[in-house]
């Protein structure tokens, strides 16, 4: 690719934060270290209200002159809100990019989004997120593994994918417009559903890969909570209404099959498997409850 002819940055990656101190540094070093030319991008980082040291961090980094950091605030406490108002901020760049602030991307992470998106002249591309594991796993962190940021399983079956690792041309916006700042989680997946609605093309780019740590059940609980809040808004672009919705979700509180989840873990030997069977399957069936719950909670609340 040519960057002589751009002025300026030619991709803003985008990364709203809020309270994360304990993982920001890995994420900029990780930025640091891509084999994109350094001075082609520029880290769009939005503060959502964070009240620990993360701007310190940030702002010790900037120091260094390693990235081109701009620091953002919203106000409004929302991700989405925060990625809106980034990419606003954007300016020209010709792409904007994604990234969790838990996340760490691979040295090649931006090369290789970036080219297949040319390559296969796509509008989006989803790369792809591997999971960290704790030394000792809990069940809940091997629930996380396989039922949260599935991005090829997303953009191949359904047609949409997470902004955790997302690449976006900058056109899309003035196509689609910004994301719905009012919705807690699941936005993400309403938008880019809308862009493939739309007629623009979303691929998978297995090679564009970014790290991120499986949530033990503390952080599990509080993440299908916040997931369970904004169910209704994803069931709604599956052509569902907020009750119809709802009792998809209360119909899938069975107690799942063994046979059908076990396919899905890939990073578990056969008989680790087999000793830890029932605390994997009572760990989805309870955290399919918080879901539950927090749309429900969601469901009784607008129907007020």
């Amino acid at each position: 690719m040519d960057y002589s002819r751009h002025s300026g940055p030619l991709i803003s990656v985008i990364v709203p934060v809020f309270n994360e101190e304990q993982s920001i540094g890995r994420l900029l070093q990780g930025l640091h270290s891509q084999l994109q030319p350094l001075d082609s991008f520029e880290v769009v980082l939005v503060d959502n209200g964070s009240t620990d040291g993360t701007l310190n961090l940030v702002r010790e980094f900037n120091l260094q002159g390693k990235l081109n950091i701009r620091i953002l605030h919203e106000l409004k406490r929302s991700s989405y809100a925060a990625r809106n108002r980034g990419v606003k901020e954007a300016g020209s760049v010709k792409y904007i990019v994604f990234i969790d602030a838990d996340c760490v991307p691979k040295a090649e992470w931006l090369c290789n989004g970036i080219q297949a998106m040319e390559r296969s002249n796509a509008d989006l591309v989803g790369g792809h997120v591997c999971f960290e594991f704790s030394e000792n796993p809990s069940a809940a962190e091997v629930v996380d593994s396989f039922t949260n940021l599935q991005m090829q399983h997303g953009i191949e079956t359904g047609g949409f994918t997470r902004t955790a690792n997302l690449f976006v041309k900058r056109t899309v916006f003035d196509r689609i417009g910004l994301f719905d700042p009012e919705v807690q989680s699941g936005e993400d997946i309403r938008w880019t559903k809308k862009a493939t609605d739309s007629g623009l093309k979303l691929i998978f780019a297995k090679d564009a890969g970014v790290t991120h740590p499986a949530r033990g059940w503390g952080p599990m609980i509080i993440k299908q909570f916040r997931v369970g809040i904004g169910k209704n808004a994803v069931l709604r672009v599956q052509g569902l209404n907020g009750s119809a919705a709802l009792k998809k979700t209360l119909l899938s509180l069975w107690i799942p099959k063994w046979h059908k989840v076990k396919p899905r873990i890939n990073h578990l030997p056969e008989a680790e498997l087999r000793r830890r069977k029932m605390s994997i399957l009572f760990a989805l069936w309870a955290l399919r409850f918080v879901t539950a719950f927090g749309q429900l909670c969601c469901f009784l609340r607008f129907s007020k």
